[in-house]
């Protein structure tokens, strides 16, 4: 038999002592260990604090272990767990893990292959770490260049606004000047090229080419009024060309032209057939809203069906655009329901191999510099440093939705980056998520970084606060968490 396993946290009750309230305690293989109900927070306001220590909740036969202070999290399957408490206690020493594993009944070949596989997870999963990381990753990781801010469309939601969109070109020289800025920190910076509609501008192929003569990997976001056969066969020519992003709100002419305003669904419609005749990589980006989420499963089957994917987002209310929102609202319920309900349709009408592909093959072609996709130790938004927005007289701002006038870092034709990023550094905008007090405790701490920062500045007026989609992020997260480690 195995030696006896110290228990973590071994807070075991005495006889007719009161337990905290929603603990409770479970016996896995004979061992006694102490667990939180979910969703119960007996520490907050006593010196019991969870975020120093590592903590423990089940779900079904997984084990989720994590601790706030490093951002460590792990979720593991019983026997799994065990050999963390061994490793744990041991001092992550591989050698008493391997012989745990031995007097587990491995042979001694198998132990200490399944040790150091076991070790490197757990460094991985940040059970290595004493304290936060301090690496942020490389600057400039990816740069919305908004070469025009001029557009067709009036959408009520837009985050440019509707306003000063006249001779709003960049020029060529302005673009070339950008992309040295841009070379000068990080030559393998993907460009995120945007309007505006950036297809509006009349060198716009022009553009395209320059960028790809500098090296750079870049996606497009388009609204699709200009795309035709010939634009789509041009950018199937540029080696650079990751994806295009096309805005497509509904399913029928009806619903898309809530937004995109009267006689715009042909249009984008012609321009979706060229992209998929000429096989080109591309997702659909809807703003999801009550008035058309009744078509989702319908944009979700136009976008898998034609080798695609989609990328909903939330309509969110951006005081410096000044629109219009009261028709457009949408309960953070409804979203929650809704993506679930689109994932489910999905897997059920094309296969779980079919939808999972194609969502790794578009999982990977973005820098992970958002907030709300970072991978583990990762305790910082990308914004105003790993991801910025150039916009088109060479503003710059933290990133695509954080450009109110408060929020300017600099201008990219008057100086370089090293000053830009030394005012971002002196003003104080980057907010870690240990320094959010909400999320100092979560046991995501390390993966979400706060949720959006440009929804945490426009919902609650600073940056020091969790995003206004806090719980379907934490849901969203948990459910991913489980998900990976065989819960259905």
């Amino acid at each position: 038999m195995p030696n006896p396993l110290v228990v973590l946290n071994d807070e075991t009750p005495k006889a007719n002592t009161r337990l905290a309230r929603g603990t409770k305690t479970a016996l896995i293989e004979n061992r006694q260990i102490r667990l939180h109900a979910r969703g119960d927070k007996p520490w907050l306001g006593t010196a019991d604090d969870h975020r120093d220590r590592i903590n423990v909740e089940k779900y079904d036969d997984v084990f989720v272990v994590f601790k706030p202070h490093t951002g460590a999290l792990s979720a593991l399957k019983e026997r799994e767990y065990l050999a963390f408490h061994v490793f744990m206690e041991a001092g992550a020493d591989r050698a008493a893990l391997a012989r745990y594993l031995v007097k587990m009944g491995d042979t001694e070949e198998r132990a200490e292959l399944r040790a150091q596989a076991m070790a490197i997870r757990f460094e991985v999963d940040g059970w290595q770490r004493t304290e936060m990381p301090k690496d942020e990753g490389r600057p400039l990781a990816s740069a919305y260049l908004t070469v025009t801010r001029w557009c067709d469309l009036g959408c009520p939601y837009c985050y440019q606004g509707l306003n000063d969109r006249v001779g709003t070109d960049m020029s060529l020289e302005q673009v070339r000047l950008a992309l040295d800025r841009i070379k000068a920190v990080n030559p393998h910076c993907q460009i995120n090229l945007s309007g505006g509609e950036p297809f509006s501008h009349s060198r716009i192929h022009e553009i395209l080419d320059i960028i790809e003569e500098y090296g750079f990997r870049f996606c497009i976001l388009s609204n699709g009024s200009f795309i035709d056969e010939k634009a789509a066969i041009h950018l199937k020519q540029l080696k650079n060309f990751l994806y295009i992003q096309l805005s497509i709100d509904g399913a029928t002419a009806e619903t898309h032209e809530i937004t995109r305003g009267a006689g715009h669904f042909p249009k984008v419609m012609a321009a979706f057939r060229s992209i998929v005749e000429q096989g080109l990589p591309f997702k659909l980006a809807t703003t999801l809203h009550d008035r058309n989420m009744h078509e989702l499963l319908q944009i979700g089957e136009m976008a898998v069906g034609n080798g695609g994917w989609l990328s909903p987002n939330q309509l969110k209310e951006l005081p410096h655009a000044g629109l219009n929102y009261s028709n457009l609202s949408m309960s953070t319920d409804a979203l929650r329901q809704g993506l679930t309900k689109l994932n489910t349709h999905l897997v059920s009408k094309f296969g779980m191999d079919v939808v999972l592909g194609i969502s790794r093959r578009f999982a990977g072609t973005d820098p992970e510099v958002c907030s709300v996709t970072a991978p583990n130790s990762n305790f910082i938004c990308g914004m105003a440093h790993a991801l910025v927005d150039i916009d088109w007289n060479g503003d710059v701002y933290p990133c695509h939705l954080s450009k109110g006038p408060e929020l300017k870092i600099g201008n990219v034709f008057e100086e370089d980056f090293d000053r830009i990023f030394q005012r971002v550094e002196e003003r104080g905008l980057r907010v870690k998520s240990n320094e959010i007090e909400k999320c100092s405790g979560c046991k995501f701490v390390s993966n979400c970084a706060g949720g959006c920062r440009a929804g945490a500045w426009f919902t609650y007026g600073t940056l020091e606060h969790e995003d206004e989609l806090c719980d379907l992020n934490y849901s969203g997260q948990l459910r991913r968490l489980l998900v990976g480690a065989g819960v259905s």
